[in-house]
């Protein structure tokens, strides 16, 4: 189910969207689909969360760099041709994935609260 509207194909948004019109077309009942979620206070920009009651909740940070744009890679950094030396994806990933497990948190009364996971998506390599 997708609770948001999906991300437009704008320059420089193209793996957002890429990503976004291959998870709305899943057939996933239990899946809950969020995009462009950036309004929700001291989180951040969230690319897409995807949800599922069976698994918790999944933060993921798309990158649409295919691998000729990526001149180097490591745990913490990623050089890209025409952006130089950036900060790994991941790390936002899990910032944002932590932020929204303590808003969660601060919100939801009683019973579990969901486990929040992250991940960085390529969906060009």
């Amino acid at each position: 189910m997708v609770h948001s509207d999906l991300p437009k194909n704008e320059p420089g948004r193209y793996g957002e969207y890429q990503t976004a019109q291959w998870l709305s077309k899943l057939n996933v009942p239990e899946m809950h689909l969020w995009f462009g979620l950036n309004h929700l206070e001291a989180v951040g920009d969230i690319d897409q969360l995807v949800g599922d009651p069976r698994v918790g909740l999944w933060v993921v940070e798309v990158k649409g760099h295919n691998i000729g744009q990526i001149a180097g890679y490591s745990r913490d950094k990623v050089e890209y041709s025409r952006e130089g030396v950036k900060p790994h994806p991941a790390k936002k990933a899990q910032r944002e994935a932590q932020c929204l497990s303590t808003w969660l948190r601060d919100r939801l009364s009683g019973g579990r609260k969901p486990w929040v996971h992250s991940v960085v998506w390529w969906p060009n390599i």
